[in-house]
């Protein structure tokens, strides 16, 4: 992926993604996301979020390595694109799709500094560990997040997908950050549960929570990003 500007900075990231799509109730949002933003919601008038916890054996910033990294992404679904870039290697695409930050962490504070400029606030993580049956993601101050996942889900060939983020720095007709995502040996839609055990993602999630889940699991997640610059 090329850069697509003098303020956008290109990104490749390897690893492993547990990719978990909650549905939450609209009233928590309301006060917490820009008025410019849109979010799509079921028939329940319940939100789309998504939490990405993602093992990254390397994270490069314009070719520059940041070495090991654990990442964790708190997305809000927005209204699908249309548009489809193919995604080189992928043997299936899914649907391209729009997400609003509401928060970040990572345990590499290379990486935190990169994200701060692309106008997300990331928090401090020590460590996400996966498992077969689900995983966990624990936070400096002993808060944790734990999922498990039963039954089998639908085992993919290698699949692409392509994602536009934004951010609270973006206003109305920004470009937002994108996502080009190489899926391998992955198991989609398990049924899962979620439990909250920290304060660091209130007010979207509060600790005492567990939710429903469906949980995409990514054994080897290869990413480029161009991401934009504030």
């Amino acid at each position: 992926m090329s850069k697509s500007g003098d303020k956008s900075i290109a990104s490749h990231k390897m690893g492993a993604e547990e990719f978990i799509m909650m549905r939450l109730h609209s009233d928590r949002f309301h006060k917490n996301i820009p008025p410019h933003i849109a979010p799509s919601f079921d028939s329940k008038s319940r939100y789309q979020v998504a939490l990405l916890a993602q093992a990254c054996e390397s994270i490069s910033f314009d070719s520059n390595e940041t070495g090991q990294c654990d990442e964790l992404h708190l997305w809000l679904q927005l209204a699908s694109l249309e548009e489809s870039e193919a995604v080189k290697g992928a043997e299936l695409m899914l649907p391209s799709m729009r997400w609003y930050q509401l928060a970040s962490a990572s345990s590499n504070a290379t990486s935190r500094g990169y994200l701060k400029t692309f106008g997300f606030s990331p928090m401090n993580l020590e460590k996400i560990y996966l498992h077969e049956h689900g995983g966990a993601i624990a936070f400096p101050d002993g808060g944790m997040i734990e999922w498990s996942t039963t039954g089998h889900g639908k085992s993919l060939p290698r699949v692409g997908v392509n994602h536009v983020v934004y951010t609270t720095k973006d206003g109305p007709n920004a470009v937002g950050h994108r996502i080009a995502a190489l899926l391998s040996d992955t198991v989609m839609e398990q049924s899962g549960r979620v439990s909250i055990q920290t304060k660091s993602l209130e007010p979207f999630l509060f600790e005492g929570e567990m939710f429903a889940a469906a949980v995409n699991r990514m054994s080897k997640l290869e990413a480029d990003v161009i991401w934009q610059q504030h």
